[in-house]
Parts: structure tokens; C-alpha cells; sequence
């Protein structure tokens, strides 16, 4: 059986929500984030849940706000997102086979932001922290 790795809004905001929060804590990595100006906006299948993060606020949102309008869109499983941010998933991998789908200013958080190696363990530590051992890959 396939753990799933965000039933739902709250865990989605808890463990990636919580990931973007401590690198916000980091000032190197709050500036590299606010200097993308990319608002984006995660969005999880399987079950379906999302965030909104607003990177040049600093701000985490579970679902989505209307008076914070996205300028970037991820779409991918909650496990696709849980094994990306653990480096087990190239982003442009997932793209080419249809897993990931992006849309607007995803090029500049790419260009600009934290690369994922300097949050996998953040992310991993997360996990145990919250207990989802059974995330971990």
C-alpha cells in the first residue's frame, strides 16, 4: 500500500509549508527566495490540496487567498513532491514525462531560489520531526 504523503490542506502546510517557514527563518535564504518575486502556488493531486507561497512576503497559505494572487503554478502528487523535495525526483524529468506540470514564473524560483540539495535535509528532519518516518525514501 502507498503511503500518502498529504491527505490533505493541513499536512500539505505543516511539512512543506513548514519547510519554506525555517528557510525563511535563514536570512541568506529568504533573500535568495524574496529576490525571485515568484508567488506560487503548489498544487498537490492525489489527494488534492494546496499552498500558496508568497516568497517576496515571506508568507505560507494553505489553499489559496484571494487577495494573493499567484504568478507561478506546480502541480504534482503528494508523493512527487514529497520524493522532489528529498532529491529522489528531477524536476525536469517529471516535466518531460507528464508527472510535473509548471506554469509562469517558474524559470526565475529556478533560476534564483535555494537549490533543493540546501533543503533536503531540512525537509528530512522535518519529516521525522513531525513523525511521517514513513515519508523518508
Amino acid at each position: 500500500m502507498t503511503t500518502v504523503a498529504f491527505p490533505d490542506e493541513d499536512e500539505l502546510l505543516r511539512l512543506v509549508g513548514g519547510l519554506f517557514e525555517q528557510a525563511f527563518a535563514e536570512p541568506e535564504l529568504a533573500d535568495r527566495f524574496s529576490s525571485t518575486g515568484v508567488v506560487l502556488h503548489i498544487v498537490c493531486t492525489n489527494p488534492e490540496c494546496s499552498l500558496l507561497v508568497d516568497l517576496p512576503n515571506q508568507r505560507v497559505y494553505p489553499g489559496s487567498v484571494e487577495q494573493v494572487v499567484p504568478n507561478a503554478r506546480l502541480e504534482l502528487s503528494g508523493s512527487d513532491a514529497n520524493r522532489y523535495l528529498q532529491g529522489e525526483l528531477n524536476l525536469a524529468a517529471g516535466i518531460a514525462d507528464g508527472s510535473v506540470r509548471i506554469s509562469g514564473a517558474i524559470t526565475a524560483l529556478l533560476a534564483h531560489a535555494p537549490r533543493p540539495a540546501e533543503l533536503r535535509e531540512r525537509y528530512r528532519s522535518l519529516l521525522v520531526e513531525q513523525g511521517r518516518h514513513d515519508l523518508l525514501v
